[in-house]
């Protein structure tokens, strides 16, 4: 297993009191990435566009996965994610998944992920 990196968090206690407020808020009410979308409050590090692709290719990993008659424990264990991980990518509980979490869950499919740069 790779060693993780942790950058040094150099936030002012200002932010971190104002994060926790909204993390807290958000655990109490657990919205989803549609809900935060469609009530415009959601300002952060994915678009909307990104989110509907991730939620297309999350769709397409779950219907592969099953057509390959695979269990979501069969799928961990191919790829080396965690079981949770797997589900979260496969519900959109997993908004913002890396490319190397896409391209193993791909691998454990037999398949590979490819990119395509198109104008908007």
């Amino acid at each position: 297993m790779a060693k993780q990196t942790h950058r040094r968090n150099t936030m002012s206690a200002e932010k971190r009191a104002e994060i926790a407020v909204v993390r807290e808020r958000f655990d109490t009410d657990r919205p989803s990435m549609a809900q935060l979308l469609r009530s415009c409050e959601y300002v952060g590090p994915i678009d909307p566009n990104s989110y509907r692709l991730t939620q297309e290719i999350a769709r397409q990993f779950r219907a592969i996965r099953e057509e390959q008659q695979l269990s979501i424990e069969d799928l961990a264990e191919r790829s080396g994610l965690d079981k949770s991980t797997v589900s979260r990518l496969e519900t959109g509980g997993l908004v913002n998944p890396t490319v190397t979490t896409l391209g193993r869950y791909a691998a454990a499919l037999g398949r590979s992920v490819g990119f395509v740069l198109r104008p908007q």
